[in-house]
């Protein structure tokens, strides 16, 4: 419920102030500040206005907010049975689902631990933040694949496997990290020696440059 809340704040926001976007996990400018301000009065009087409700299923996903959409990432039953990562692309003034892109699996055979809910087996789910830039949505999965995707359609320009092309070191509870966008880059990080930090360029997928020979952890880049 945590999740749809926040969904809330985040559609109340944009009503109130028309402009309200929030491209990446840690703001437009990699801040974590929000460039309108709003007074503690105004937040009171609006804080019970609820415009719409949504389920978001066993993600641990937040939201990224940009031309009119939020997008955050959910768990999903395919046709076959296999429970999978879905991107969710929703209205902000109706909650209406624009579109959804089915990603990797999210079933990852955890038994319970010291982590997720006590009704989620011990954290199964998404746990990364969709960032948008120039049209595009940037989706760094629990399996640590690297998708862009069209922002108004889903549909699918590329997508990186930083496992299989850049001998990725997956994580206990998989990968929560969220990509950084940083001019015509992409980056992320969870490659092997020598490539822990991979700059990608937003267009193809191509490596710009790589660094570092760090074990990752849950945390997402700053610029």
């Amino acid at each position: 419920m945590k999740f749809v809340t926040l969904l809330f704040v985040l559609c109340g926001f944009a009503v109130l102030s028309g402009a309200a976007e929030w491209p990446q996990y840690h703001g437009v400018n990699s801040d974590k500040k929000a460039q309108e301000g709003l007074t503690s009065g105004a937040w009171l009087k609006n804080a019970s206005s609820q415009l719409w409700k949504t389920s978001t299923p066993l993600g641990f996903s937040s939201f990224s907010v940009a031309g009119g959409l939020a997008y955050t990432l959910v768990g999903r039953q395919d046709e076959d049975g296999l429970q999978r990562e879905v991107c969710l692309a929703l209205e902000v003034n109706t909650g209406r689902e624009k579109w959804a892109v089915r990603l990797d699996r999210l079933d990852y055979g955890h038994s319970g631990g010291n982590a997720g809910a006590s009704d989620n087996n011990g954290g199964d789910g998404p746990r990364s933040t969709p960032s948008i830039s120039d049209g595009k949505v940037y989706v760094y999965d629990a399996d640590m694949n690297l998708y862009c995707l069209d922002a108004k359609t889903g549909r699918q320009s590329w997508k990186v496997s930083v496992v299989k092309q850049h001998a990725g070191r997956p994580i206990k509870w998989e990968n929560a990290s969220a990509p950084l966008i940083e001019g015509n880059k992409v980056i992320v990080y969870g490659g092997g020696a020598g490539q822990t930090f991979l700059a990608l360029d937003k267009a193809t997928g191509k490596a710009i440059w790589k660094s570092g020979d760090e074990t990752i952890t849950h945390a997402t880049p700053v610029a």
